[in-house]
């Protein structure tokens, strides 16, 4: 597992010193969570990004992509 100096972390495989394959980033600053593939530090291929915003009447809690 990797630990930035904000808290957010990264749980997975890197090529080459770049996220490559399977991992989970987790952006605590930011609230949000992807699960899946990676590719030279980009998100790539097949997972899910899922981010939490504050509740509004046009906005459900959690969002998924």
């Amino acid at each position: 597992m990797t630990k930035f100096i904000s808290g957010n972390y990264y749980d997975g495989f890197y090529k080459y010193d770049k996220k490559s394959g399977y991992g989970e980033m987790y952006w605590l600053d930011k609230k949000e969570i992807y699960k899946g593939f990676w590719e030279k530090d980009k998100q790539n291929g097949f997972g899910e990004h899922i981010w939490l915003e504050k509740p509004s009447k046009s906005k459900s809690l959690r969002n998924r992509y």
